[in-house]
């Protein structure tokens, strides 16, 4: 990924399955896979060593401290089984509170291979936190200050403006621009989430920096079976980002790749196809500089 021209990669902190999508991927629970409130921290520990392996390349995070789609979606963690839905999950006070004890949890984890400091202020590895993968994603907005509040509970917790909090993307470009996060004070950077070309993403981009904020393509996709067509379709995403003078994040990297699916890895044509739009963003002239 380094020598793609890639200084950051997108993780989330959920329960990952083995060999998941076809995968050599490894299991790993969440940190309240079963229960709310009783923390297993081999997952944060892997990300320690994630974290420092990956700045060994130059490359920074961005951490997602959950997924909207743990909620009885896709999987079922710990919040699931105590609110029995992910309406309960945003609108009861409890479940909130829940949730800022397990924000404080993650970025109070100390890192044992960075002398025991804390995620808060681990700047030189991570460069964004948000609160959750897409919130509220395929549903009705169930509370809308719950997005804001997370983002708050998030900075709070952050003992260095050096690591950003980034608004973890909605389902699409309307959904990722909610105006609450563009009136929020604790979000730094929008996270759009499109998989739909020439959406309006310079128009985002202008909104966004209007507002005071920074905005990244944080996922874009091809799921076409045609490995030709979906390396065409990346690097018209990536053309259309870097037009747009936004960082750009593809859906999704994985070793083996999935040629049914969005899922590619290094070894496929649309790697390279990419690559080239990848080279093309580092010299052109962005909306903002990323001292961080």
């Amino acid at each position: 990924m380094q020598a793609a021209g890639y200084t950051a990669v997108r993780i989330f902190i959920n329960t990952v399955a083995p060999n998941a999508k076809g995968s050599s991927a490894s299991w790993v629970e969440d940190v309240e896979a079963t229960a709310v409130g009783q923390y297993n921290d081999t997952i944060l520990e892997l990300i320690d060593d994630l974290m420092v392996r990956a700045s060994a390349y130059h490359i920074k995070l961005i951490i997602a401290l959950h997924d909207r789609y743990s909620l009885g979606f896709y999987e079922s963690d710990g919040y699931y089984a105590k609110y029995a839905s992910a309406a309960n999950f945003y609108t009861d006070a409890a479940a909130i509170a829940d949730f800022d004890r397990r924000i404080a949890h993650i970025l109070s984890h100390q890192n044992a291979q960075a002398g025991n400091a804390p995620w808060s202020a681990l700047s030189q590895y991570i460069l964004a936190v948000e609160p959750e993968n897409e919130p509220f994603g395929q549903m009705a907005v169930a509370n809308a200050d719950w997005w804001c509040g997370r983002c708050a509970a998030v900075r709070n917790q952050l003992a260095t403006p050096s690591i950003l909090v980034a608004s973890g993307g909605g389902v699409d470009l309307p959904t990722s621009m909610d105006p609450h996060l563009l009136l929020c004070p604790a979000v730094d950077v929008i996270a759009v989430h499109n998989y739909v070309l020439g959406g309006g993403l310079a128009t985002a981009a202008a909104i966004a920096n209007a507002h005071g904020k920074r905005l990244v393509v944080e996922e874009f996709g091809s799921n076409s079976a045609d490995p030709t067509t979906k390396g065409a379709q990346l690097a018209a995403f990536g053309r259309e980002a870097v037009a747009a003078g936004v960082p750009f994040f593809p859906w999704e990297v994985m070793i083996p790749g999935n040629p049914s699916d969005y899922e590619f890895s290094p070894n496929d044509p649309a790697w390279g196809a990419l690559q080239s739009v990848v080279a093309d963003a580092q010299g052109a002239v962005g909306l903002w500089t990323w001292p961080e």
